[in-house]
């Protein structure tokens, strides 16, 4: 019998949830409300929590979120609004009530971090933000939930609580805060006194100030809360802040700023400005809840942010992420080896998603260049994302998706741009010199994406302004869009991604706290500094992808000689742009089919001019860059060659296709490599043709990536010509055309002609290309 009675405690047990007790009830769900007094300290001030547990869902997974109310101290509208998008959205919301009189100001919006008077401070254990972690404890205690971490929001005196709870406090749970416009703040100033600032509260150290630079927190502002009510702080050091709370939010954010770059302390933050919102608890809670449920890669547990030393993630490290995802998900990943790299490194290949033959097939790429890192952990963040959740099974029933996580491994592996062969893979997108790059375009090209994302990182030091200006200067942007503007992309895919895809991601960036922009990079051309915009050129993926027909997408995340610094900062700014290009894809798979179908129908239909010498027009604009020297940031107003606002300077009529002659044999396989189909006469034929006749011609004395390029200009001759049975044709009425075309037309930057593929024979002043038509 006694055996009989330990087998089925046994039992229990173990089905049983790890936190479970036999003395402690579960919250039930819906709304509900628990008085806590178990923390000493407060034990004879209990505080009423409110919350809302939704009915439906797995409770295990759910993420907790803490709001804190406003100065009146209301609890019934904060639920009544926050419980209707806890039950849509899966996640639990707890509001502590805390009564005025048992909490005044010094113990609720200042944290109790000293008296009313501000002359004490208080023990470490008897400020209120430990209560908060206490009725976590509670929270884990007394649910099913696994979660081990919670989030924290208020508004306004809400706001100022959290601000002061991150500031003061080094909690061991929460990973992400929202501060919703605080009347004022507490700055992390060592000259002004508590509340204004720390001088006087000598536990706050210069690394306890370091360690809140570098948490997760997001300050929210509204544009409309500009608002000078009797309630808002009017006191000296309060004004000295700002006349109303946008201004004040604005004016910490800075200061944050500048205390960041003069004393070199990495600054995790975000600022999010609210569009059309005043002084409003409701609406500013609603619009903080994408920020509060975003997940990051730290919780996500990527390979580089469960690697604690310096180093990034190894390649056996993403490899065993990736195997681990495959046990858990074994019907819903596959894995595949491309090929090796000159190194003898696996280049592995993800597939995931829908394989029906309507689904949208998208490629995505990253770690192209190797000293970019963010992007491969990026890949991995977003893999897990889609496999584990709902938005992420959401998203995959609508595509098929091949992922290259790591494009240069042997770049990766050595933390270099470059590729094992010593080639930038993002240089080499139609010459085709590396190995790897010939890898990648057969997959790319065998895959036949209608979408494509390639992800890279940047280096914010820019050293033509410090040429210029003579103050070392850096961008500021988290991240940077690079769309092209190529002309010899079909206008429809061109319009659809460069007017409603790249807005789409642009808004989305700055709705969750990253800066954002379209990528630029200084240039001194002719001893005058100038900023070159957007692409234009097909060495890069951004133009090649447009050229084959894909919706392409190009993004640039600040992080460039940043080692691991912000990295986790720099990974989430990456997963929430690359989640919005797929979220974007699955709202809009018609008008991305329709935007994808016309461009291959344009181009196979060959009714386009070429356009082959483009140039942008110049005009001006304002840019933002922090002066490292002065420790401010400055507006610097420049001319701009921007790619979105090209002028064809020289184009010609499309051929029927362009005749080579037999011995072009390395010119043929770089172009069906190139995915274009390359056929022979098979007899011997005479046709009228266009003929190139070389009227100048230079070199560049200084190589770049091996080659001196050529620079050409021609104009055509039309006879008639017979040739032989072994002269191969290249039709342009193909899916590869508009690419094949911008390759082939001899003064096109970086064709065949500008890179050597194809000799100019500078004796007889021609070039053995031949223009056909019917």
């Amino acid at each position: 019998m006694k055996l009989k009675y330990n087998y089925l405690l046994l039992l229990v047990l173990l089905f049983l949830p790890a936190n479970a007790s036999f003395s402690k009830e579960l919250l039930s769900s819906g709304e509900g409300v628990f008085k806590f007094d178990g923390y000493a300290p407060f034990a004879d001030r209990p505080v009423d929590v409110h919350y809302y547990i939704p009915l439906s869902g797995n409770q295990r997974d759910m993420p907790i979120i803490f709001v804190f109310q406003g100065a009146d101290r209301g609890y019934k509208y904060l639920i009544e609004a926050w419980k209707k998008e806890a039950e849509a959205r899966k996640f639990m919301v707890f509001i502590p009530q805390f009564d005025q009189d048992k909490y005044p100001n010094s113990d609720y919006q200042e944290a109790g971090i000293m008296d009313k008077q501000h002359l004490h401070l208080k023990s470490q254990e008897a400020t209120t933000p430990p209560l908060i972690d206490k009725m976590f404890e509670y929270v884990q205690q007394h649910t099913s939930t696994a979660q081990k971490t919670y989030r924290i929001y208020g508004h306004s005196g809400g706001g100022q609580f959290v601000q002061r709870f991150m500031l003061f406090h080094n909690s061991p749970y929460v990973d992400r805060a929202v501060i919703g416009s605080p009347g004022w703040y507490t700055f992390p100033d060592f000259t002004q006194n508590y509340p204004y600032g720390i001088k006087n509260v000598p536990q706050v150290t210069s690394e306890q100030v370091r360690r809140y630079f570098g948490k997760d927190i997001i300050v929210q502002l509204a544009t409309g809360d500009t608002l000078r009510e009797s309630f808002l702080r009017k006191t000296p050091e309060a004004e000295a802040q700002g006349r109303n709370r946008l201004e004040r939010g604005h004016q910490f954010f800075k200061y944050l700023q500048t205390v960041s770059h003069q004393k070199q302390i990495p600054l995790r933050w975000r600022k999010v400005v609210v569009p059309d919102v005043a002084h409003n608890s409701v609406e500013m809670g609603m619009a903080a809840i994408p920020l509060l449920l975003e997940p990051s890669s730290v919780a996500y547990q990527t390979p580089s942010q469960t690697n604690k030393s310096p180093e990034f993630a190894t390649m056996s490290q993403l490899k065993q992420f990736y195997s681990d995802l495959i046990d858990t998900y074994p019907h819903k990943i596959q894995i595949e080896i491309l090929g090796k790299t000159p190194a003898g490194n696996d280049i592995p290949v993800l597939y995931l998603g829908n394989k029906h033959e309507k689904s949208l097939k998208v490629w995505i790429q990253a770690g192209l260049h190797g000293n970019e890192p963010a992007g491969p952990e990026v890949v991995a963040f977003l893999t897990k994302h889609l496999l584990s959740t709902d938005e992420g099974k959401q998203i995959l029933e609508h595509m098929s998706i091949c992922m290259v996580p790591v494009a240069n491994p042997d770049g990766y592996i050595l933390q270099k741009r470059v590729s094992g062969s010593g080639y930038d893979l993002n240089r080499d997108m139609t010459k085709l010199a590396d190995p790897v790059s010939i890898l990648l375009k057969s997959k790319y090209l065998s895959w036949h994406p209608d979408a494509a994302l390639d992800i890279h990182e940047y280096n914010p030091i820019k050293h033509e302004l410090l040429q210029i200006n003579g103050h070392p200067m850096s961008l500021m942007q988290d991240v940077l869009l690079l769309p092209s503007g190529h002309l010899n992309i079909p206008s429809p895919l061109r319009t659809f991604t460069n007017q409603q895809l790249f807005l789409s991601l642009s808004a989305t960036a700055e709705k969750m706290g990253y800066t954002c922009g379209p990528y630029f990079t200084p240039k001194v051309i002719d001893g005058q500094l100038f900023a070159i915009q957007n692409a234009k050129s097909p060495q890069s993926s951004s133009t090649w992808n447009g050229l084959s027909n894909a919706v392409s997408c190009f993004i640039e995340i600040k992080g460039i000689g940043m080692g691991k610094t912000l990295f986790d900062k720099r990974v989430d700014c990456g997963f929430t742009m690359a989640k919005e290009f797929l979220s974007f894809l699955t709202s809009h798979v018609n008008e991305v089919r329709d935007a994808v179908q016309k461009a291959r129908d344009m181009t196979c239909q060959g009714l386009e001019d070429i356009h082959i010498v483009m140039h942008p027009v110049t005009t001006t604009q304002q840019f933002s860059f922090w002066d490292e020297q002065e420790g401010e940031q400055v507006e610097i107003q420049l001319p701009v060659l921007d790619a979105m606002n090209m002028k064809t300077v020289r184009s010609r009529k499309r051929p029927f296709a362009y005749l080579l002659d037999a011995s072009c044999v390395k010119v043929v396989e770089k172009l069906r490599q190139l995915g274009v189909q390359v056929t022979t006469l098979g007899k011997a034929q005479t046709f009228n043709v266009e003929a190139y006749e070389v009227q100048s011609y230079s070199i560049a004395q200084k190589k770049w990536e091996r080659i001196n390029p050529v620079t050409i200009r021609t104009q055509t001759k039309t006879f008639r010509k017979k040739f032989p049975a072994s002269t191969y044709m290249i039709p342009t009425h193909q899916v590869q055309g508009n690419l094949l075309v911008t390759i082939l037309e001899p003064e096109s930057n970086n064709g065949f002609v500008n890179f050597g593929v194809i000799p100019v024979d500078t004796t007889h002043h021609t070039v053995p290309i031949f223009r056909m038509f019917k």
